[in-house]
């Protein structure tokens, strides 16, 4: 279940990266600064324990 949500997790932060990458790209604002960096690595770690406790509950149900 863990590995399940690591893969998701790892998908929905190459889609986050593509898009700040086209968004950096367009606009000035700094998506690969530093803070930004944390912010990405906090959403991951916050994402894959939801997603590993969501798939603790629908396993268990």
């Amino acid at each position: 279940m863990l590995k399940k949500a690591l893969n998701q997790g790892l998908i929905v932060l190459g889609i986050v990266f593509i898009l700040a990458m086209i968004i950096n790209s367009i606009t000035p604002i700094e998506m690969f600064s530093v803070s930004a960096q944390i912010s990405y690595a906090t959403f991951f770690i916050v994402y894959v324990g939801l997603m590993y406790m969501k798939n603790i509950k629908k396993s268990k149900s």
